[in-house]
């Protein structure tokens, strides 16, 4: 049996919080004999970007979704202070869910996501219903082409 199977297009999950909503990306990569999936530097980076500008454009202003842009972008909750002009136990509280996120700071958050994503971004209207019903959402990140040749797999036994 051999150590690796060769590069395949395997589903990598995201789910955000406790909410039901789970984004799948399909990302280049192999699994180990254990199991293991293994991915090309910045794949998952780039598949989280996209799920965050994704949910952005869905406009579910929730606590567990300001936390999930937050973290798909790489910001710390400092910092997510300070885009939203607030302290960071105010993030904290948005993201546990012992105060509501303001629009405006949800808006603000969004649009960090969207530009992340380098996509355009959100023109803002009436918020829509918010509709949090468990659901999966399948999202096509664009992942950085490797700057060196595939890994080769190692070589199999004889």
């Amino acid at each position: 049996m051999p150590d690796i199977e060769l590069y395949d297009l395997i589903d990598f999950t995201m789910p955000v919080g406790t909410l039901g909503i789970k984004f799948v990306a399909g990302l280049t990569g192999w699994r180990e004999s254990n199991g293991t999936a293994l991915f090309f530097p910045g794949a998952i980076a780039a598949a989280y970007r996209r799920a965050a500008s994704t949910l952005a454009f869905m406009m579910l202003v929730n606590g567990q979704t300001f936390q999930f842009m937050r973290q798909a972008i790489d910001l710390t909750t400092a910092q997510a202070a300070t885009l939203c002009g607030v302290s960071p136990s105010e993030v904290s509280d948005w993201e546990d869910g012992t105060l509501p996120v303001p629009v405006s700071c949800w808006q603000a958050m969004a649009d960090a996501a969207c530009k992340a994503d380098m996509r355009a971004g959100i023109v803002w209207t009436a918020l829509p219903y918010v509709n949090l019903k468990p659901r999966t959402i399948r999202v096509y990140p664009d992942v950085p082409l490797p700057d060196q040749p595939r890994p080769c797999p190692p070589p199999r036994p004889c």
